[in-house]
This record gives structure tokens, sequence and C-alpha cells, in this order.
């Protein structure tokens, strides 16, 4: 499996009026998930499971010391196809809601809308940062 591409993600969303997909794509980002930290938690961690929202095997995973091994060394080389399904059940749930949902009928509507995605945004931004961190080893701060 390959990242998701712009193009499925044009895809995706055609249908959609163009309000619905920039609140598409702010909705997506902000829940879209790194393949190379999902790589880089099931070699270092094991917590690959975590991370792509696996609680209960994840919780399995660590309770069997990581499956006596086995588990841990097939979710390395799992982990960026694992992050590929978990991008695309996300971006067909948030296309699914929008199609569903009607538009907001005013502007006051909207614009509670927007704040409550930026944020969303300014969240994924810090928990971004964080990562971004632990991945070169300077931890937080």
């Amino acid at each position: 499996m390959a990242d998701l591409s712009p193009q499925y993600l044009v895809t995706l969303t055609d249908g959609l009026d163009k309000p619905a997909r920039l609140v598409f794509h702010a909705q997506f980002s902000s829940v879209k998930k790194d393949r190379g930290i999902a790589t880089m938690l099931a070699i270092v961690f094991g917590f690959d499971r975590f991370y792509l929202g696996q609680i209960g095997l994840g919780l399995l995973k660590w309770a069997t010391f990581m499956g006596f091994g086995l588990w841990w060394l097939i979710d390395i080389f799992t982990a960026a196809g694992r992050t590929d399904d978990c991008n695309r059940r996300k971006s067909h749930e948030i296309v699914n809601t929008l199609r569903t949902r009607p538009s907001p009928s005013s502007d006051l509507e909207l614009a509670a809308h927007l704040h409550l995605l930026e944020e969303r945004i300014d969240r994924v931004e810090a928990l971004t940062e964080f990562a971004h961190q632990l991945r070169e080893g300077t931890g937080p701060g």
C-alpha cells in the first residue's frame, strides 16, 4: 500500500462543494497519521498500535511482551500499510459525515465550525511538534 495520493483524495471528495472539501482537508489533516512515525514507534517502543487507535491490540501486544518478539517483528514491516489503512478509513468517515450532514445554515454556525477546526489544527500541530522532538531525540521543551 502507498500513502494516500492527492489524486485519491480528489476522487474521494468528488461531489462535495468547495466549503465541504475545505472542511474535509482541514479535518483529514488533523487526524491523518504519519507512516514514518508509526514505523518508528513500532521499531523503538512497540507503540504503533496505540498510535493507530488500536488500543486493545496495543495492550495485548504489550501484555504478551510484544507477542514474544514475533508480533513486534511483524509490526515493524506492516506499520506503514496499517497507517495507510487507518488514513483511508478516516478519510472515508469524514467524507461520509460531510455527505450526510446538512451544510451550515448561517455564517455564525460556519464560524463555530471553523473555530473548532482551528482548535483541532492547533492540537495536531502541538502533537506533531512533540513527535518530531521524539524522533530527533531532543524531547519536549
